[in-house]
């Protein structure tokens, strides 16, 4: 197999203006690569694009119509894509009789259909050269019944499949797709989803200690370099995705326990 070189490849992050997005990207730069990243708000977009010396274009992936354009624009300024990496999601926790209705569907929406969005707007070309790497963003939520994720847990779990199915389809055209399933990341998305956390979710979260935005990107771009299907930085999530039919059936009553124990001291 030729050695991946990541001099002169063009890569696209979504979610690229902070977080796994933003550690990426400067990753990925630092290597040699050409980098587009893409976020909704520009602000936040342009201050990280000119840290790291990246292109910066701004779109909403829920906005089919605002990601063509973007991935039209990158590919003027920085040549074709070789490399998507999709981050862009978001984690609203809550209890699942407590939380807005509307919740379900604006994660689905950015979770699982921004996924789709990204992967169709990149695909297409990739397929056409016959090469290219993908890595979707997943998460150890879409593998294991954490109280608190119903929403975000199915939506995960959406993408996962998603790229199962779509990698069965391609891979024999060239191009590898690899899911992300990151654990606890210390970002600034992490803060904010810890505010509202119901108690028996963050009684779960913590007995584990976040990883940095740099150890996962770390491990992505390994992940890229090895055309791996399934990506992690964590021995839990690692071993759920080998043993799932032995470890989540034991898990689930312990997190049971832990939601209960949770809740009376609410």
């Amino acid at each position: 197999m030729t050695r991946w070189r990541w001099g002169g490849k063009h890569v696209l992050v979504t979610g690229g203006s902070e977080g796994i997005g933003a550690a990426v990207a400067a990753a990925a730069g630092k290597r040699g690569a050409r980098v587009t990243i893409l976020a909704r708000r520009a602000g936040p977009l342009s201050a990280t694009a000119e840290r790291i010396g990246a292109l910066a274009v701004p779109a909403d992936v829920t906005d089919t119509g605002s990601l063509r354009a973007a991935v039209a624009t990158a590919v003027e300024e920085n040549g074709p894509i070789d490399v998507l990496v999709h981050c862009a999601g978001t984690a609203l926790p809550g209890r699942f009789l407590e939380v807005e209705e509307h919740e379900f569907a604006d994660q689905m929406r950015l979770n699982h259909l921004g996924t789709v969005n990204a992967l169709r707007a990149v695909l297409p070309a990739m397929v056409q050269r016959g090469a290219g790497r993908v890595v979707v963003t997943s998460s150890t939520a879409a593998l294991l019944p954490v109280p608190g994720y119903a929403a975000y847990g199915a939506a995960k779990a959406a993408v996962a499949m998603l790229a199962a199915v779509v990698g069965t389809e391609i891979e024999s055209r060239g191009v590898r797709i690899g899911v992300l399933y990151p654990p606890d990341t210390k970002t600034s998305g992490f803060d904010a989803e810890n505010l509202r956390k119901p108690p028996e979710t963050a009684a779960i979260s913590a007995g584990i200690a976040p990883q940095s935005p740099e150890r996962v990107a770390s491990v992505v771009l390994r992940g890229v370099e090895r055309g791996s299907r399934t990506i992690t930085s964590d021995v839990l999530t690692r071993a759920l995705l080998v043993m799932p039919g032995v470890l989540i059936p034991v898990m689930r009553p312990v997190l049971a326990r832990i939601a209960r124990r949770a809740r009376t001291r609410e």
